[in-house]
This record gives structure tokens, C-alpha cells and sequence, in this order.
């Protein structure tokens, strides 16, 4: 029997396969109680089945099997393999050589199994049975087979410009020269280029994973040769006390932000004395050139307001003077201070615990 019936044939297989599929008489006889798929259960599949043999029927193949996956995919191998009969059909016409062969092996495996349980299946599913196995005898013979085994960690596989798998598939191929890309999507891909003849299997092994280095472990620490009670931490006898230093400031920057502060005020304020005196100087200057004089309580006013400008501008530059010089003493008067580090020892439950005693 050739790979590719007559399509009026295999529109009569399809309908008698999906007929048989959806009809609860062919899932019923008689089917373990595990196994059996309710009618209620059935029917949600139904309509969306009778879609895809209408578009098969219409000679849209791929549009059939955008129909019959789903269905497949839910019902599972086991309930759905019937329908795996017709995807293998149905894929076989598209020329998906690998697609066909896995479906048609999936009904083929599920028809050995309910058969070894002593099932009846029945003539229809004897007679898709029979033309499984022609259609895989003329695929093994016309194609080459390049199997691809699973891999721990998973390897992603693309044989030539197919659609990249998990590995762990047989890819059916015409004969001839194919390339195989591990990891087609990653840095690390693997490209090797294989010879696959007709009716023969060639087997792609996935990279090994590289080894993991065992941690380092170093050897234990030495014993004391001391006997005595048992140490919670056992310290290194120092030589003598150690030192350590610490950089002493000469006064607290509590002082020199608040000598900052009192210079910005008082700057503020100098500013402000000095914009009234001036105000103010202008103001008699104007009176004086409209009277032609000025009076003596204006003046002693004028006197008063510019005494207490030049004071807030002699104060403001003071603070400033005595700020500079507090930031100058404050880090070039630093120095460093030796502490005495000696190690003690506290005694907890019959043992030891090292730790430090600081002098300063």
C-alpha cells in the first residue's frame, strides 16, 4: 500500500474512525471501568470534532488537525486513540513523516494494550489497525530515522529546519544528508551533520553535562595536645596585647556646626541693617534736597541704624574668621590614639569563650 491513498479512501477512514470515536456503542465494549469515557464527558468534543472531518472532507487537512490536536492532547493516548489514527492519517498528508509516525504508533500501542486485557475492538478498529501497520512499514522503508535520546538536563534539538524539540523523539526524515543543532537558541549550540539512509536509524547523543567539582575540603583543624576541659572556641595564644588606633579630634562638630550657624545668622542680619541704613540715607538725602535741611532726630536715627549695620557686618565677618580657624584646627589638630586590644577568657559550662578587653 503506498504512503499517500487515494484521498477519497482516506476521507472514508477518517469518518468511519471519528464516527467510532464519539460513538459511546465502540467505547463501551467493552472498556475496563477506569478506562471508560462518559457520554456527558464525550460531548463537550463532539461538535469540535465534526469540525475538523468537515474541513477534512473540504480537503483542508492542517485546518483538521487545528481541531483534532486539542482534543487529542485533553482525551490523553489512552481515551483519545482513535483520534490518533486519524491525526496519523491526516499528518501523512501534510508530509509530516514524523508526526504521522508518532500518532500511528500511539494508536498502534493502545490497540496491543487493550487487546492484551482482553478488550474486543472490534472490526472497524482492526481494520484501522491493519493500515496503521502498512502505513509504518512504508514509512520505515522510505524514510531514515534519526533518534535523538532524552537528556538530563533536557536539550533542546533541531534536526535541519524543523521546529526544535525537547530531545527525546525519533525524527523521520527523507535519505540523505540532514543537520542536527543542539541548543539551536543557546551560545553553547552543537551543530553535527548526519547521513540518514532509507530504512535505517542513526542515534544523535546529547552532550554530556559537564561535571560538577566536589567542594574542597580542607583538612580538620589541629587538636590541642593540652588536655582539659573542652574549649567552646579555642583561641591563638597571642605573643603580647595588640594595638589598634583610632583617629582622636581635637573638638566636637557639635561646635563647629553651631559656630556655622551663628555666622549665617548674624550675616543675615548684617544684610538686613545695612539695606535699612542705606534706605534710610536715601531717604534724607531726598528730604534734604526738597527742605534743605535735615532734622537732628532724623540724623540721630540715620546714626543709630548705621552703627548697628557696621556691627552686624563686623560680627558676621568675626564669626566667619573663628569658623575658618575651628575647621582648620578640626582636622589638622587630628591625632591617633593607640587602644590596647588583650584577649580574655570566660568560663561557660566547663569551657572557655575568647574575647576582647579594649583599654584606653
Amino acid at each position: 500500500m503506498s504512503t499517500r491513498r487515494p484521498f477519497e479512501l482516506s476521507r472514508v477512514v477518517g469518518v468511519l474512525a471519528g464516527v467510532m470515536l464519539l460513538s459511546s456503542t465502540a467505547l463501551a465494549v467493552p472498556p475496563a471501568p477506569s478506562a471508560s469515557i462518559p457520554e456527558d464527558e464525550l460531548s463537550a468534543y463532539r461538535e469540535r470534532f465534526n469540525l475538523g472531518m468537515d474541513r477534512y472532507d473540504a480537503g483542508a487537512v492542517s485546518e483538521a488537525i487545528g481541531y483534532w490536536e486539542p482534543i487529542y492532547r485533553q482525551l490523553g493516548p489512552k481515551a483519545g486513540y482513535r483520534l490518533a489514527y486519524n491525526l496519523g492519517v491526516a499528518y501523512g498528508h501534510l508530509g509530516d513523516a514524523t508526526r504521522a509516525a508518532e500518532r500511528l504508533q500511539a494508536f498502534l500501542d493502545e490497540v496491543d494494550g487493550r487487546r492484551g486485557q482482553g478488550q474486543a475492538l472490534g472490526a472497524v478498529v482492526a481494520k484501522e489497525e491493519a493500515d496503521a501497520h502498512q502505513r509504518m512499514a512504508d514509512l520505515t522503508a522510505s524514510k531514515g530515522r534519526i533518534r535523538i535520546p532524552a537528556a538530563d538536563p533536557p536539550v533542546s534539538v533541531q534536526v535541519d529546519a524543523s521546529e526544535p524539540r525537547v530531545a527525546g523523539f525519533v525524527a523521520w526524515v527523507e535519505p540523505g544528508e540532514h543537520t542536527v543543532t543542539l541548543e539551536p537558541q543557546a551560545s553553547k549550540s552543537e551543530t553535527r551533520v548526519v547521513q540518514a539512509k532509507a530504512g535505517e536509524l542513526v542515534e544523535v547523543q546529547p552532550p554530556a553535562p559537564l561535571p560538577v567539582a566536589p567542594p574542597v575540603v580542607g583538612p580538620p583543624p589541629p587538636k590541642s595536645s593540652v588536655a582539659g576541659p573542652p574549649m567552646a572556641l579555642e583561641p591563638i595564644a597571642p605573643k603580647g596585647p595588640g594595638e589598634a588606633y583610632e583617629r582622636k579630634r581635637p573638638l566636637s562638630p557639635v561646635l563647629l556646626a553651631t559656630s556655622s550657624g551663628l555666622d549665617v545668622a548674624v550675616s543675615i542680619a548684617a544684610v538686613v541693617l545695612e539695606s535699612q541704613a542705606i534706605s534710610l540715607h536715601d531717604r534724607l538725602a531726598n528730604g534734604q534736597s526738597s527742605t534743605g535741611s535735615i532734622s537732628e532726630i532724623a540724623r540721630n536715627h540715620f546714626d543709630e541704624e548705621r552703627t548697628w549695620a557696621y556691627t552686624a557686618v563686623g560680627g558676621a565677618v568675626g564669626l566667619g574668621a573663628v569658623t575658618a580657624g575651628l575647621v582648620s584646627w578640626y582636622f589638622v589638630g587630628s591625632s591617633r590614639q593607640a587602644v590596647v586590644i588583650q584577649p580574655a577568657f570566660a568560663p561557660e559550662r566547663g569551657g572557655a569563650i575568647a574575647g576582647a578587653l579594649a583599654h584606653f
